[in-house]
């Protein structure tokens, strides 16, 4: 299969927000959708991540829940970031319908949780446990001022959980992440 860049995408890199970044985040639906529809299982990771524990388990335990697919809880919303789809066919659907429904106002992100609300009940998505496949607030940040992010950082820092991944999203620019993963010794490059 080969993959062109979309034609509105000028450059190598676009920033999280921009009509370039939603437009060019699409992408990967179409590889997705192509290894799905040859009967095999998809760990899409976004590039701001860190694996820091072999996800065998976790992938074989979820494959045995029969699930469709098993996402990053973000806390607000289901994160694209971090994504396990299994080859069934609501997940092949879903897959296609977010591809279909595309723009490039509108990241993926807001696009899969529209059409969860939309089609409630069709198919069976997994959130993955939060302590061990944090986001940027809970396992990089500084306590919140937002009562509500405090005390679920704070339970994070109490969480014997073991830590599977780490998603430097939850903050702004490449820069910032890079320096985050120094900070925590994960940075690799």
């Amino acid at each position: 299969m080969v993959i062109e860049k979309p034609e509105n995408i000028t450059r190598d890199k676009a920033d999280f927000g921009t009509t370039e970044f939603n437009t060019l985040s699409y992408t990967r639906y179409k590889v997705i959708l192509d290894i799905l529809n040859k009967g095999q299982s998809v760990w899409y990771l976004d590039v701001d991540t860190v694996v820091l524990q072999n996800l065998n388990d976790v992938y074989s335990d979820l494959q045995k829940e029969s699930y469709d697919a098993a996402l990053q809880d973000d806390i607000n919303m289901l994160c694209t970031g971090c994504m396990l789809l299994f080859p069934k066919p609501m997940t092949i659907k879903l897959i296609q319908s977010i591809y279909e429904n595309r723009t490039s106002k509108d990241n993926d992100q807001i696009i899969l949780m529209s059409i969860l609300i939309n089609n409630r009940n069709t198919i069976n998505i997994h959130p993955l446990n939060k302590w061990q496949f944090p986001n940027g607030l809970l396992y990089f940040s500084e306590l919140n001022d937002d009562t509500r992010y405090r005390e679920l950082q704070l339970q994070f820092r109490k969480s014997t959980y073991p830590v599977y991944f780490v998603h430097a999203n939850w903050m702004v620019g490449i820069e910032s992440k890079i320096e985050a993963f120094k900070n925590k010794g994960l940075w690799f490059v």
